[in-house]
């Protein structure tokens, strides 16, 4: 899960979203800094299929990583160009129609509202679930 450069008031629900693919039975792994050393570390510990999850700003950093299987989004400002499988979760309709993308109407930047929250965690546990 990278946390966006800028994050503050959205770093709030990472925990919560951390415990929940927790609970679905993923590995997870919270980081803000060196993408390509927290992949190599989770990569060399545990030997399960790799996705990223990014928040906003955060979308800016997903890099190439070896034996990735997909890339979830929230709040992108704009999709970026990848190999794999990729999720956009927004709450409004601002990214290209080339990829999979959820919009849920009436929802904030930051999914404060705990129905839109819970249905943006369980969109992305079944993205992985599928692509796993």
């Amino acid at each position: 899960m990278i946390h966006g450069s800028n994050a503050t008031k959205e770093w709030g629900f990472f925990p919560w979203l951390a415990e929940v693919l927790c609970d679905e039975g993923f590995a997870v792994c919270r980081f803000n800094g060196d993408l390509a050393r927290a992949v190599r570390q989770c990569q060399t510990h545990v030997a399960l299929p790799t996705f990223l999850f990014a928040f906003a700003e955060g979308a800016d950093v997903v890099i190439e990583v070896p034996n990735l299987r997909g890339v979830i989004l929230w709040s992108a400002a704009h999709a970026p160009t990848v190999s794999v499988p990729l999720l956009l979760i927004n709450s409004a309709d601002s990214v290209s129609s080339d990829v999979s993308s959820v919009v849920i109407h009436g929802a904030d930047r930051e999914f404060s509202n705990r129905r839109q929250l819970i249905l943006a965690a369980d969109i992305t546990a079944r993205f992985i679930s599928a692509y796993s």
